[in-house]
């Protein structure tokens, strides 16, 4: 018979009887705390919550929301529903490591478009973990890999990249900063394939291919009325009286070499011999996500 999940931290209690499909913990805002059901540990650290809060969670049969075949076992449903942390916590949900080609990522169920939204998810050691700001129903589920969203942001994590890396995605996050125009938007998509080896012995070799487009939209406000928006540019559709939406593609930009590679903490650092380049990096299952060290983009790889 399974044991009562019992007082993990002085400061919280979970309550978990035997058999049971939902536990709740008593967490002391100023020292944060534990709770655990089945497979599903929620880290509460000090100060997430804006005051002294009994926080629980339930089993859920995933069964009737969407894309229910992706999912883990049960879902987890977390309250008080849309509790606000102020600054997150960890859950951290056990599992057997994922099938070849697939990913585990924990994620949201958002029940006003009816999709899951994934979390940025480190998998290591048996254990998927993601960072969590508010609470819903939650859930481990398998996705192919390098099909999690690039744009999610993901912090930086380390691991060893020793092997094959295949670029399957990547995400450019910039801000169109226009004084003018402070509505206009623009969205940047890229195009991606290509290899990185990473040799045992501190060797590595590339040959990728990257291709850029974008997508920035105007609203009438900032434009002169009563002209056709490709007098604005050739890729720009629409007229200035509704706003203009302008498109572009880069040519596809392709780089190969080889050098040298190392780790330092959560940073990889590789040489082509045009002298060292230090980028973030994260590496869960069989993802491996870089990061611009100045922020803004990421390349997504799976092996």
């Amino acid at each position: 018979m399974l044991a009562l999940v019992t007082l993990i931290a002085c400061h919280s209690e979970t309550t978990d009887p035997a058999g049971s499909d939902g536990a709740s913990a008593d967490i002391v805002a100023a020292e944060g705390g534990t709770l655990a059901l089945g497979d599903a540990t929620l880290e509460v650290p000090p100060g997430a919550l804006a005051e002294d809060t009994t926080l629980t969670v339930d089993l859920v049969d995933a069964g009737g929301l969407a894309d229910a075949g992706s999912v883990v076992g049960m879902a987890f449903d977390y309250g008080p529903d849309g509790l606000q942390f102020l600054t997150p916590a960890t859950l951290v949900v056990s599992a057997d490591a994922p099938a070849e080609g697939q990913a585990l990522v924990l994620s949201w169920y958002d029940e006003g478009a009816g999709a899951w939204v994934d979390l940025p998810t480190t998998f290591d050691g048996g254990e998927a973990t993601a960072p969590v700001e508010h609470f819903t129903t939650f859930a481990l589920r398998s996705v192919e890999a390098g099909a999690a969203d690039p744009c999610i942001p993901v912090s930086p994590c380390g691991g060893d990249p020793t092997g094959s890396w295949t670029l399957v995605a990547g995400c450019v996050v910039d801000d169109l900063d226009m004084e003018e125009c402070p509505d206009a938007t623009i969205d940047f998509t890229l195009e991606t394939e290509g290899t990185y080896d990473f040799l045992a012995g501190g060797a590595f070799s590339y040959d990728v291919t990257i291709t850029v487009g974008s997508t920035m939209t105007l609203p009438a406000e900032c434009l002169p009325g009563g002209l056709d928006c490709s007098l604005i540019d050739a890729g720009c559709t629409g007229t200035t009286d509704t706003g203009c939406v302008c498109t572009s593609t880069e040519d596809p930009d392709h780089a190969s070499g080889s050098g040298t590679w190392s780790v330092s903490g959560t940073d990889l650092v590789v040489d082509d011999g045009s002298g060292p380049s230090t980028q973030p990096f994260c590496i869960g299952g069989d993802t491996m996500t870089v990061l611009d060290p100045d922020g803004g983009a990421q390349l997504v790889f799976t092996r």
